[in-house]
């Protein structure tokens, strides 16, 4: 079996407060970009155009390149001791930690370019401006978005009984089921990314961060504590809820961390040398890791 050395996660000083480098090491100039843990294995995607996916079972010290699946893989999770990789060719899926992959495309509309998740217990994927879910552990997918028209839709998640999708358009609700779909009140236009904490709709964007404690329907900009009138709005690319905290990546200006659901934030950039712009979270045995245009870092929680 070769091997294909991509990088080594060395183990920190945990006692360290705030962040600390995971040793990386670039393979033909490609960084490896970090989307899931899982039990003792690790999976990334090549950070370039290509987006192979590679996996260790080591802790990064050894990687080797995940065969069976299309050669562009846009998202990785777990559910239920699956697999789940969503690629350019629908969704595969493994239930040998990666060993082997199946195709699990049934009940979707569109193959391409397919985002797969984990929320509120449940299995999701969205693709060419539809979300789809799935019951029975990827075997069928069903569309929980019918009455959505409108743009790609970039996050998904639900509160209490209502859907949540943000758009290039903005952010809609919906409390049927995905049958009918109303346009929040909110200032903001390109919605990146959603989260729940507490009662509270979480959502970044271009213009910042907001919350919503009524499912969806009126949104609140969040305040920034201790920040110049310039970086009230930053732009949001990704959110991680770790117990009462919620922490939120931004262009540029690193890492915001919220404790009272995302009505007010302030800086969690401790440990870093330069401040990052932030591409994702993961947590895996009480570590918060973070992929950054830096490399990929790490928190204790």
């Amino acid at each position: 079996m070769f091997l294909f050395m991509m990088f080594s996660c060395k183990k920190e000083d945990v006692s360290i407060i705030g962040w600390g480098k995971v040793n990386v090491t670039s393979v033909n100039n490609i960084i490896p970009s970090l989307l899931s843990i899982y039990g003792s294995n690790m999976y990334a995607v090549s950070d370039d155009s290509k987006n192979l996916l590679y996996k260790s079972a080591d802790g990064g010290i050894t990687w080797i390149e995940v065969t069976g699946i299309p050669k562009r893989v846009n998202s990785i999770t777990n559910w239920n001791q699956y697999v789940f990789a969503g690629t350019s060719a629908g969704i595969y899926r493994s239930t040998d930690n990666g060993a082997t992959w199946q195709v699990a495309n049934t009940g979707l509309k569109y193959l391409t370019d397919v985002n797969i998740f984990v929320c509120n217990d449940n299995v999701y994927a969205y693709t060419s401006g539809d979300v789809f879910s799935t019951g029975n552990n990827g075997e069928s997918w069903l569309c929980v978005s019918t009455g959505l028209d409108s743009t790609p839709i970039k996050a998904f998640t639900i509160i209490g009984t209502s859907y949540i999708a943000a758009t290039w358009e903005g952010i809609y609700h919906s409390d049927d089921n995905g049958a009918n779909w109303t346009a929040a009140v909110t200032d903001n236009n390109y919605v990146k990314t959603l989260a729940i904490s507490g009662t509270n709709a979480i959502a970044g964007s271009t213009n910042g961060l907001y919350y919503s404690a009524d499912n969806a329907s009126n949104w609140i900009k969040a305040k920034i504590i201790d920040e110049g009138v310039n970086q009230q709005s930053p732009t949001i690319r990704c959110f991680v809820v770790s117990g009462k905290e919620i922490y939120a990546g931004a262009e540029s200006y690193g890492i915001y961390r919220s404790s009272d659901n995302g009505i007010t934030w302030s800086k969690c950039n401790t440990g870093f040398t330069d401040t990052p712009t932030v591409y994702s979270f993961h947590i895996s045995d009480n570590f918060l890791f973070a992929r950054t245009n830096r490399g990929i870092w790490r928190h204790q929680l």
